[in-house]
């Protein structure tokens, strides 16, 4: 068993009273009223858990509480990552420093004992680490604090996906080893979550992970992304940012082939339709389309792209000229790679 940070920790009740709906001395509806309404500080990165800072990230809290007694370790708090390097590096800036800049966000860190068959602690009895992180953006308005909704919604579920796989695995696999803490009775679920681009027109997401199972010599991989154009408050897709002919699409295919290295696909038949051009997963950086893909890719424009193992594709947007659509969201980013 690895350690975890989680052992520095006490156990934080209010994570448990969470699933139940309250949050020291709060009712349902008054959790309800905060989570949607209020707007939280950025507490200093050092602040330990709050009772508003459960309510506030509910919907994580309880994804995480599914399988997690009272009693276990958690934590959880607030980041903050400044903007510019002299900032980082500035150990008194706070959010209040610079209210324009850099990146927020939520982590969790718990260590949850599991018995998935309560009758058999010694055959089923594991335990899970888990180290959560998303970036949220300060909430200004409703499209922020709508944003963040989705944001936590994608986490929650990624929990969820993990749970069940992680509770499957489980169940219909012999562990060996001590309960709780043999190699073979131990599982994890890392999600480092960041927002890739924040300009003043788009706000870009990506939600990888790293899994395993109990019991698992391989586990899949989890991922969401998602992305907004924030002048129109719509998420869009690659649909909507390359243009709607085939030869456009092909391009996207052969300039991933060409940022793959170790890869040769131009004797591969191109032929992306729409549909999978929108089911791929992407995120956006200022200067490329970053096409990313869950472990044993199965899905979007070619999964072939992703084999033998490349977790993501970064395409310049040099390599798409003439290919995006310049009325789409790509508007906000195209005057800044011109510049």
């Amino acid at each position: 068993m690895h350690d975890g940070p989680v052992r520095r920790y006490a156990a934080v009740v209010a994570l448990a009273m969470v699933a139940s709906g309250c949050a020291l001395g709060t009712t349902n509806d008054d959790a309800e009223t905060l989570r949607t309404t209020t707007t939280y500080p950025w507490p200093h990165e050092s602040a330990v858990m709050t009772s508003e800072v459960v309510v506030a990230e509910v919907v994580v809290a309880t994804a995480l509480s599914r399988f997690a007694p009272a009693a276990q370790n958690c934590h959880a708090h607030y980041r903050y990552d400044p903007a510019t390097p002299e900032a980082r590096h500035d150990k008194a800036a706070s959010p209040g420093d610079d209210p324009d800049g850099g990146q927020r966000s939520a982590e969790f860190v718990c260590e949850i004992q599991v018995d998935f068959n309560k009758a058999d602690d010694d055959e089923y009895g594991v335990t899970i680490e888990l180290k959560v992180r998303y970036p949220l953006r300060a909430v200004v308005d409703e499209l922020d604090a709508e944003i963040n909704g989705h944001v936590r919604s994608a986490v929650a579920a990624i929990v969820s996906d993990y749970f069940t796989a992680a509770q499957r695995r489980s169940e219909s696999t012999v562990l060996t080893g001590s309960p709780r803490y043999g190699i073979h009775r131990t599982g994890w679920l890392y999600i480092d979550g960041a927002a890739t681009l924040a300009n003043d027109g788009i706000y870009s997401v990506e939600l990888p992970s790293h899994a395993r199972d109990p019991g698992a010599t391989t586990s899949p991989s989890y991922l969401r992304t998602l992305n907004y154009d924030l002048h129109t408050g719509q998420q869009f897709f690659l649909t909507d940012l390359v243009e709607d002919r085939v030869d456009a699409r092909a391009a996207l295919f052969r300039a991933a082939d060409k940022a793959t290295p170790n890869r040769d696909l131009s004797a591969w038949p191109v032929d992306v339709d729409l549909a999978d051009l929108r089911e791929q997963e992407f995120s956006l950086t200022e200067d490329s389309i970053v096409l990313r893909c869950i472990r044993y890719c199965d899905k979007g424009i070619a999964p072939v792209l992703f084999l033998p193992g490349p977790s993501k594709i970064e395409v310049s947007y040099t390599r798409l000229e003439g290919h995006l659509d310049p009325g789409g969201p790509y508007r906000h980013i195209d005057d800044r790679v011109d510049s």
